[in-house]
């Protein structure tokens, strides 16, 4: 590794803001060697994520690693920028923190919360349906950070299973929403991103909005309830797909009409908000 050049400490806040209290932790640089490498939890396009142990506290933090010559090579220079930007500007119970960031010659860094629990769309793999007391406890803590970041004028644009996990392994425990890389501004320029399956009929247009993301939490309800998705197609360029969307030409046939009216009213109660 090369000689650390630099770190950002989280927003409002003038010293580093690693742990719950900072008066040990300011005037000096964050690097590789204050952490305890113990083991990489996840692998990425650009690098991995470790579980990593701040040696003054042992704390245990995730640290995503990202290579600079990946992330040049894969033209991905402002996905990492927006993650960055987006992750120092918020910071809420139901989104994943970071903490600091920092850089050396070779990398990128991000250490963030370290959620222990796995993926909601591993658990619905392997759990098939939840019940509707869990998928409404679930839902409730995805809408409560997505109106938060709202409310920072802040749209996610890729609301899906792979991009909420759990906080820990324990069965009720709380999800968090991750993954900035594609959210933006809600006035800055529009393009059609996403996950296809999850995509609104606005976003396909090329038009992203706060109920996008609302749209995308439906979507999610819907797979929680059933295990399936709503929409879908196998063409590869998803033009059918993009249709049923458009038409909202779903299976209504895994729902009865008690939670269609439910996905119908959560989606124009947390509409009328924005």
């Amino acid at each position: 590794m090369g000689q650390e050049e630099s770190y950002t400490n989280n927003t409002n806040n003038s010293n580093i803001n690693l742990i719950s209290s900072n008066k040990h932790y300011s005037n000096f640089k964050i690097n590789r060697s204050l952490f305890d490498f113990l083991y990489v939890i996840g692998r990425g396009g650009f690098g991995k994520v470790w579980k990593v142990r701040y040696k003054k506290t042992h704390k245990k933090y995730a640290l995503k690693e990202m290579s600079k010559v990946k992330i040049i090579d894969r033209k991905s220079e402002k996905s990492i920028k927006n993650e960055k930007e987006f992750l120092s500007i918020l910071h809420h119970p139901f989104l994943v923190n970071m903490m600091c960031s920092f850089q050396d010659f070779d990398n990128l860094y991000l250490v963030m919360d370290l959620l222990t629990g796995g993926d909601l769309r591993y658990h619905i793999c392997h759990k098939k349906i939840f019940n509707e007391e869990q998928t409404k406890f679930f839902v409730s803590c995805v809408l409560t950070g997505l109106e938060y970041i709202h409310k920072n004028n802040i749209i996610h644009r890729d609301i899906k299973p792979e991009n909420v996990l759990f906080s820990n392994k324990r069965n009720y425990s709380s999800l968090k929403l991750i993954d900035f890389g594609l959210a933006t501004f809600s006035k800055e320029d529009n393009k059609s991103v996403g996950t296809p399956f999850y995509m609104s009929p606005e976003t396909i247009e090329g038009n992203s909005t706060f109920q996008s993301d609302v749209w995308s939490v439906g979507i999610i309800v819907y797979q929680m309830i059933t295990g399936k998705t709503p929409f879908e197609s196998e063409d590869k360029d998803n033009k059918i797909l993009y249709k049923k969307i458009k038409t909202e030409d779903y299976n209504k046939e895994y729902l009865n009409l008690n939670v269609q009216m439910k996905l119908k009213i959560l989606y124009l109660k947390h509409c009328k908000k924005m």
